[in-house]
């Protein structure tokens, strides 16, 4: 009880500190599970600005506890994992509606002999919405940051919106990125990792087995030994908790970062896809599970959510036909709360300068302390130039909050040096959240 009471309070500060600083409000959506950051109604803005939003969903994630799984001769598991609340960031398509609103209301100022053209509306409102969502964007970093959550995510906005059409009923006007790639990283956001694009193999699997499945049935596809019965299903209600075991159980001994995967998140997860005309869909080996996939849309066109036992399953079933390159961007908020999760070889002690032009915090010039345990940074006055004496308080590295983070997931390297070579890392990531309205 004292630690919901706790979460509440620090939620009322946070959101107290974000309404004076930026004049944002945070909401929470019951419904939806989420915060929704608005412009405050006191803030004087105009009806764009007050249509303008950004969800944050808590998502909680999975990072491979070091140095302590390493040598073990058994396959990893989620004992071997610890689990941290991460925030993952979307912006509700229907604010495409704005600019409508806006064209509209530039066509009755030109009826009334208005001056602006239909082009200077629509840029106008363009400006208003980017302007805003910028702000937010601010607002709900310091407010993830009061609350010490370690990571932010977001998707690429370019691969977003290219498989919305796929995977969510929304009109081509709402697919268009609303803030870009190049706006986060000025926000301090970098690549974490890369997705592969995968289609379904049709000699394998074709449209109409895929809607046959859909429909429930069991459908005979080739084995890959003589002895095997294999079977493409739908995933029904009661298989998503087992479902959800199944992919938390594989990446586990894949990669070192993930967002757990849960009964609730699968069954949101379905509903999104099957009003769309797809599902989520598994491969049975004599009825025991050997992978799954989501695929919506045109049958096979979008597959995402591959997670294969073996990989001769997976080139069996799947097509690889690309990259999404990057996938996900992502910053750390709370620099202390990451750290702790981030271990090394040994005793390691690195003099870092790190640029953060959001929090105030995680800018400046620190000592960063590294055990088996895990690691914290302290601040250091910065050197005497002018002097030139304090030599041993010169960064050994300097960086930014976006590129560390980088860093941290193994998606980038800071130095050539063998000190950093014991650090070990948070990556690789393995991110393919489906988002859902």
């Amino acid at each position: 009880m004292d630690e919901i009471i706790g979460d509440r309070e620090a939620k009322r500060d946070a959101t107290d500190t974000i309404r004076e600083k930026y004049g944002v409000a945070a909401r929470q959506d019951a419904a939806q599970n989420c915060t929704v950051f608005v412009i405050s109604q006191d803030a004087g803005q105009n009806d764009a600005a007050q249509e303008c939003a950004l969800k944050l969903r808590s998502r909680p994630a999975a990072m491979r506890r070091n140095p302590a799984v390493f040598g073990m001769k058994r396959p990893l598991c989620m004992a071997d994992i610890e689990r941290t609340e991460t925030g993952l960031l979307w912006i509700p398509p229907a604010q495409e509606g704005v600019l409508a609103e806006h064209g509209q209301a530039g066509q009755i100022r030109r009826a009334r002999g208005g001056e602006k053209d239909q082009s200077q509306d629509t840029q106008a409102a363009a400006r208003i919405r980017t302007d805003q969502l910028q702000k937010l964007l601010l607002a709900s970093l310091s407010y993830q940051n009061q609350l010490c959550v370690p990571l932010c995510l977001v998707e690429n906005p370019e691969n977003s919106a290219r498989e919305k059409a796929h995977f969510r009923q929304e009109a081509a006007a709402s697919d268009r990125p609303q803030l870009d790639a190049e706006t986060l990283r000025r926000a301090g956001f970098e690549a974490i990792c890369d997705r592969p694009r995968y289609v379904l193999n049709t000699q394998t699997i074709s449209a109409e087995m895929l809607r046959r499945a859909a429909a429930g049935e069991a459908v005979s596809i080739p084995a890959q030994g003589a002895q095997a019965e294999c079977t493409l299903q739908a995933v029904a209600q009661e298989e998503l908790l087992s479902l959800a075991h199944f992919v938390n159980a594989r990446l586990c001994g894949r990669c070192g970062f993930f967002i757990i995967r849960s009964a609730s998140y699968y069954e949101r997860v379905q509903k999104e896809l099957q009003s769309s005309g797809g599902g989520l869909f598994q491969i049975m080996e004599n009825g025991v599970r050997r992978g799954c996939f989501a695929c919506a849309g045109d049958p096979g066109e979008c597959v995402r959510e591959a997670v294969f036992d073996r990989a001769c399953d997976q080139e069996r079933c799947l097509v690889k036909v690309g990259i999404h390159k990057p996938a996900v961007l992502a910053r750390v908020v709370n620099l202390q709360e990451m750290l702790r999760h981030i271990c090394g070889s040994g005793k390691i002690t690195v003099a870092i300068r790190i640029t953060d032009p959001v929090i105030a915090q995680n800018d400046g010039l620190f000592i960063w302390y590294i055990d088996e345990k895990g690691s914290r940074m302290e601040r250091v006055d910065k050197p005497d130039v002018r002097s030139g004496n304090d030599s041993s308080m010169r960064p050994e590295v300097t960086t930014t909050i976006g590129a560390f983070t980088a860093f941290l997931f193994a998606h980038m390297q800071l130095k050539e040096n063998a000190k950093f070579d014991s650090i070990y890392l948070a990556g690789p990531a393995w991110l393919d959240e489906i988002a859902v309205r």
